[in-house]
């Protein structure tokens, strides 16, 4: 007899075969996109960081938008329209979320001398997932963000110092 197919055991083998390959593919993919949406968090933060830095070298203060308390950062632009000269537009989350997070700090003397910005990230295998907090953060006469750290909101930062 002459065979001129396929039999219906080997199609579904071959599609079952295709079908792990596939998830496997979609698996490492979407690990792929996480980590590189964390990446563009800590860039941001890191431009954010830079435009902070001038600012202070101008004013000899970091922006004011609420003592002691995490604030969204497109409010560095919307209550502080100078910082508009240091950064024209505030960069977003990745997934479009608000998920930045500035919160300043000041000594007895007024300021504010210190600065956090925050973020969110993803991947919790990350070196910088959950890093202690460092700098003057660590001092007695500052008060730090309740907000950072395991089982929080944030698991990332950069820091006035």
């Amino acid at each position: 007899m002459n065979k001129k197919g396929f039999t219906l055991v080997e199609l579904l083998v071959v599609i079952f075969i295709i079908g792990v390959l596939s998830s496997v593919v979609l698996v490492s993919l979407a690990s792929s996109r996480m980590k590189s949406r964390d990446d563009r968090r800590k860039n941001d933060l890191g431009i954010i960081q830079q435009a902070l830095e001038m600012y202070y070298s101008e004013k000899h203060h970091f922006p004011q938008i609420g003592q002691n308390e995490c604030k969204d950062v497109q409010q560095l632009i919307t209550r502080d329209p100078e910082f508009k000269n240091y950064l024209s537009s505030m960069p977003n989350d990745p997934l479009g979320v608000p998920n930045y997070c500035y919160y300043s700090s000041s000594d007895d003397e007024g300021g504010p001398y210190h600065y956090l910005l925050m973020a969110n990230l993803e991947k919790s295998n990350d070196s910088d997932f959950d890093k202690p907090l460092s700098g003057w953060c660590t001092r007695s006469e500052y008060t730090c963000p309740r907000n950072y750290g395991a089982g929080k909101t944030y698991h990332y930062y950069v820091t006035s110092d």
